[in-house]
């Protein structure tokens, strides 16, 4: 599932990665699906090349996940937008 939206560009949240990884257990009748947000990074680390976790800046949101590609086309955009002159 990651390795299809993680290359378009997506940033996803822990808490809704969580979410849809305990939705998945349930409606494979898993015994008591659980699955706690180490747990689910370990298991992403081993399996997506270059995927990235950043903390967010507020206490009461979960860390965002993406790839490298990701942010660095994000840092080229930015600095794209820094060097464009402002017209008035």
């Amino acid at each position: 599932m990651l390795e299809g939206i993680l290359p378009e560009g997506n940033v996803l949240s822990m808490a809704s990665l969580q979410t849809a990884y305990i939705s998945i257990q349930m409606a494979n009748d898993v015994h008591e699906p659980n699955c706690d947000r180490r747990q689910l990074r370990q298991m992403i680390e081993s399996k997506i090349a270059d995927v990235e976790f950043h903390k967010a800046k507020r206490v009461n949101e979960s860390d965002r996940v993406s790839i490298k590609a990701s942010r660095d086309a994000a840092i080229s955009m930015a600095n794209d937008v820094k060097k464009t002159p402002m017209k008035t």
